[in-house]
């Protein structure tokens, strides 16, 4: 199960047909080096097209491919990807090259969810939810990146009930 996780991530970033990621590494099925092996071949189960991925990876790019914010794998066509920005109240977006005193521009900033479920309005709750994809979709179109990789094309949120969750110390409100 837990390497076909990391295949369906593997292949989910490196599918794309025609584009150069913007960590400058040619997507897998694209590239000259990776056409002809089998994890490009669509012909191929998504399960065998996996495990071929999978057994193409070394321990330490599979561990690499672990993290949130992972490094491109250029020999098989995998890209840098950044999964999991916070838009729990909007897309979270950070400068690295500002202080944390400086404002942070990008995406619009709602209330926190306690505050929204207080409101018990389904289509105020729906047209954030549209907003904070738009404007996760927009900034993923720009170039946004975290960490020096794309990023903005998956968000966490909303988390359900986390201050019951016993692995959650803290929680915000």
């Amino acid at each position: 199960m837990s390497s076909n996780l990391l295949g369906f991530i593997a292949l989910g970033v490196g599918a794309a047909q025609g584009v150069q990621a913007t960590s400058g590494v040619e997507y897998a099925c694209v590239a000259t080096n990776t056409t002809d092996l089998p994890f490009c071949d669509p012909s191929l189960s998504f399960d065998d097209r996996v495990k071929d991925l999978v057994s193409r990876l070394t321990l330490d790019e599979k561990l690499g491919l672990m993290s949130s914010t992972h490094a491109a794998v250029p020999r098989l066509g995998i890209p840098g990807y950044a999964w999991g920005n916070e838009c729990l109240h909007g897309t979270v977006v950070r400068s690295n090259d500002e202080p944390r005193s400086v404002p942070q521009t990008g995406a619009t900033v709602f209330p926190q969810p306690i505050g929204l479920a207080a409101t018990f309005d389904t289509d105020l709750m729906a047209g954030i939810g549209q907003a904070i994809g738009d404007e996760s979709r927009g900034l993923s179109n720009s170039g946004a990146t975290t960490s020096g990789v794309p990023a903005f094309l998956d968000c966490w949120a909303p988390n359900i009930n986390i201050f019951r969750f016993v692995a959650m110390i803290t929680g915000h409100c």
